[in-house]
């Protein structure tokens, strides 16, 4: 962990620029530099015109169903900040290995470039960017930002990602079946297909947007970013990170339930057209009280030691106090 300093971040920046000057003009240009290839260079996309910054932006949207792309870069500059502001890594001392780190980035870079793939030059950007730091700062600060550079592999669209997720579809229907019979209400399961045995009273198709990945992938994102800030053993956070798997997937099969449910005792084409199109934002909180839940029961023994130590404490100066005869007598 970073020890807590009295100056904040602004301020350290610029007092090191003014004992360092060249050292300072140094770093600016070669952060300027790694912003010009990745952010102005173009050498990707439909016909090299663009660049790789450029084209992951181009690719937030419903078509690859990564819109929350946009939330990413400022949740890394948050973290960074927060993690930062008033928390130094101490004594400066030059780390090779991530000088290393950071020439295997470059080198990452160079293939991409060759080979045209621009998520391949997205991922040398994070270890550009990871090395510069682990090699400036060291090995702590290192790894209090690893998670927030690294989180920029969110904002990058996986190919074909919707067709991969015949496993979660499968289980979404299955889910949704169960939790309506659950309820009482008869169905019948055909595939992906779950509908009422009354002739086209209501059917409803589970395809592939429904499967819960885009729920998996906010919880996972969420997850990361709360296991980041709170105070816990690696091993617990770790143990909060895994629980927002389930937790998704546990969330969509309640939204898959829930239309279920309308569509067979209130309105169908509610059902199918609003509460559908909506549902996720009043039942998806339902994932992350689970993630909260989660960490209450890893901390209760925390709580309990606090609590004993508290009352152990209150007996002590009880006990001081009745031995005290002026204590006694001021009572």
């Amino acid at each position: 962990m970073l020890p807590r300093v009295d100056t904040p971040l602004p301020r350290r920046l610029t007092d090191w620029a003014r004992q360092s000057p060249l050292e300072a003009a140094a770093w600016l240009f070669l952060a300027l530099v790694i912003a010009w290839f990745y952010g102005f260079y173009s050498a990707f996309g439909p016909a090299g015109a663009m660049s790789a910054i450029d084209v992951m932006v181009s690719s937030w949207n419903e078509e690859t169903d990564y819109g929350h792309g946009f939330l990413i870069p400022p949740t890394i500059l948050g973290l960074l900040a927060w993690r930062f502001w008033y928390h130094s890594p101490g004594r400066r001392e030059f780390a090779w290995q991530g000088l290393a780190v950071f020439i295997v980035g470059i080198v990452a870079w160079v293939l991409a470039y060759r080979l045209l793939q621009w998520r391949v030059a997205i991922g040398s950007l994070t270890l550009v960017t990871w090395g510069a730091i682990w090699y400036a700062l060291g090995r702590r600060a290192a790894l209090a930002s690893a998670l927030p550079v690294f989180l920029l592999l969110f904002a990058v669209p996986v190919p074909g990602l919707m067709q991969a997720t015949n496993g979660l579809q499968v289980l979404a229907t299955q889910m949704g079946y169960y939790g309506s019979r659950l309820l009482g209400i008869d169905v019948l399961l055909s595939g992906t297909m779950i509908q009422s045995p009354v002739e086209d009273k209501w059917g409803f198709d589970i395809v592939e947007g429904c499967s819960g990945i885009r729920s998996l992938m906010a919880m996972i994102l969420i997850a990361a970013v709360y296991v980041y800030i709170i105070k816990l053993p690696v091993w617990r956070k770790a143990l909060v990170f895994v629980a927002a798997i389930p937790l998704a997937i546990l969330v969509n099969a309640i939204r898959i339930t829930s239309i279920i449910v309308l569509a067979e005792h209130f309105n169908p084409e509610f059902a199918a057209g609003i509460y559908h199109d909506y549902a996720s934002f009043f039942i998806f909180p339902v994932g992350l009280i689970g993630m909260l839940a989660m960490h209450q029961i890893l901390t209760i023994d925390r709580r309990v030691r606090k609590r004993v130590v508290r009352r152990r404490m209150a007996r002590a100066r009880a006990n001081e106090g009745g031995d005290n005869p002026s204590a006694a007598q001021d009572q």
